[in-house]
């Protein structure tokens, strides 16, 4: 969390995004714990909890609350548009953002499977307020992708930038 501080101080940035096990989610002391951190930090207007390791989808719905309760967003990461579909649409009035890789969905796509990304998903995700965020992003085609396959908010890739972490002397 030093860290966590030292960057925020350093950068400017008002949106943190840092990734959970599934044992710290699931802690019942961890959402205060990172509630009294985003109130130590008057710069942090958002802070985003991210899982690619998923508990449960019982165990996400139980502990979910406690981090809305303090304002604490939570995000899914490296989904699986078909092996993930159910716990996605089981999960959609629970989080915040789905985070998916624009390769994986396109082989999902390619192999004639079905996609979180029809219309049906789409108004899902509109009704429950979820960002979709689609990473891998690598060139104008991916960047378009993801855009017109998962009408993604948030696009990530080294098409943008390619990310690099401050250095502090």
């Amino acid at each position: 969390m030093d860290y966590i501080s030292t960057v925020l101080a350093e950068c400017g940035s008002r949106r943190f995004i840092m990734n959970l096990t599934p044992h710290q989610f699931l802690d019942p002391g961890t959402p205060d714990y990172l509630a009294r951190f985003k109130a130590s930090q008057p710069q942090l207007d958002v802070l985003v909890v991210e899982l690619d390791d998923l508990p449960e989808a019982d165990q996400i719905i139980r502990v979910a609350p406690r981090y809305r309760h303090f304002d604490l967003r939570i995000e899914l990461d490296n989904l699986d548009p078909i092996k993930d579909a159910e716990v996605i649409r089981a999960l959609l009035p629970t989080v915040d953002g789905l985070k998916f890789d624009v390769n994986r969905v396109r082989r999902a796509a390619e192999s004639g499977q079905k996609l979180v990304g029809k219309a049906d998903f789409r108004q899902a995700v509109a009704r429950y307020n979820v960002s979709v965020v689609v990473n891998g992003i690598d060139n104008s085609q991916d960047a378009a992708y993801a855009q017109e396959v998962l009408d993604a908010r948030y696009v990530q890739g080294y098409y943008y930038d390619r990310p690099e972490l401050p250095r502090f002397a």
